[in-house]
């Protein structure tokens, strides 16, 4: 449940009288949230640091974009040439490498991972609590307020937790923003998650803005999706003569 301020849920309401539908593409452009992530000390320290070399530069670089019609909306990774391809996909793999296809009107939010060579489509069943805070900032000249909420991972058979800050942007009343968050009363202008933080760059309104269309027929469970990427690994481990990954 959203717990919204009384002044912020004013201007909600305000400026949904005065909103026509439009269809849109957003761009964002995404960067390390804490200065650096090459950096760190624990990727200093690192025997293989060296594997990062240039990674903050190509998470600057790195583009998602967020096509967005009446009822969906779907989220995507922008290809594009990089000096080197291992550095585009550790970079990838930082901000998020999942795709989100969202339709509001059958209550459907899919991931789209790629592993293997193969594409899954995942039902994702998150739902996020957001709480709305009394603060503001300007992002591209636009008045957004600030909004938290919790994401909890399963590492290790251990629930982690961490606070996801989202800005959003009410003059716009659509409720998709970058990597499946959803549920605010507003586009997510800025999306600070963990170590990558995800900003607007780019507004374009086009009634002639499609979706691409998904292939939604075999669509698995998050459960089913992890069991074949642990047989899909004890496979390959097997193949190479391991039992399991050595240790440190």
């Amino acid at each position: 449940m959203k717990k919204i301020n009384q002044k912020i849920l004013i201007i909600i309401l305000l400026t949904r009288f005065c909103y026509s539908q439009e269809n849109y593409s957003i761009i964002y452009k995404t960067y390390p949230t804490y200065g650096s992530i090459e950096g760190e000390e624990v990727i200093k320290n690192s025997k293989v640091n060296y594997i990062y070399k240039g990674l903050d530069q190509a998470i600057k670089i790195t583009e998602f974009q967020l096509d967005i019609n009446r009822n969906e909306s779907f989220f995507y990774f922008k290809d594009k040439l990089y000096e080197d391809e291992k550095i585009k996909r550790l970079a990838k793999s930082f901000c998020g490498s999942s795709d989100f296809y969202i339709n509001t009107e059958k209550n459907l939010k899919i991931k789209i991972n790629y592993f293997a060579e193969k594409k899954y489509f995942i039902n994702d069943t998150t739902r996020y609590d957001w709480t709305i805070h009394n603060e503001s900032k300007m992002i591209d000249n636009k008045p957004c307020y600030k909004a938290t909420t919790i994401k909890r991972t399963l590492i290790n058979d251990v629930i982690k937790e961490k606070e996801i800050v989202a800005w959003f942007y009410p003059e716009i009343p659509i409720s998709f923003g970058p990597k499946g968050y959803d549920g605010l009363p507003g586009l997510i202008m800025e999306l600070q998650d963990d170590k990558v933080t995800f900003v607007v760059s780019q507004i374009l309104k086009d009634s002639k803005i499609k979706i691409s269309k998904q292939d939604l027929t075999n669509v698995i469970s998050e459960k089913k999706y992890i069991e074949i990427v642990r047989k899909e690994n004890e496979e390959f481990l097997k193949s190479i003569g391991l039992s399991e990954i050595p240790k440190k």
